[in-house]
């Protein structure tokens, strides 16, 4: 397999989900918005919600398995749309 760097960009691009979270634990509220490759082997949603509680100064204890568990309910329940190739347009009526 490829590392994910070696990837031409649009394949990666097709395959990222808008992830929201907004929890709120032992009154503390996170609120995020980030996108996420469903097809992530770099790094775990779990390693991911320690950096975050890292930068956002929470308990790592408290709001590291929620922050994964959102991540991976949020792509499971992601559709799987064919992804577009380029030169092809997506028109909304």
């Amino acid at each position: 397999s490829e590392p994910p760097s070696s990837k031409p960009l649009e394949t990666v691009l097709d395959h990222l989900v808008p992830i929201k979270l907004d929890l709120e634990i032992d009154g503390r509220a996170l609120k995020d918005l980030f996108l996420w490759n469903i097809h992530e082997t770099t790094i775990s949603p779990e390693r991911f919600a320690r950096a975050l509680c890292d930068d956002m100064e929470l308990p790592i204890p408290r709001f590291e398995q929620p922050i994964a568990a959102a991540i991976r309910e949020q792509v499971q329940k992601f559709p799987r749309a064919a992804p577009l190739k380029p030169g092809v347009e997506c028109l909304h009526r």
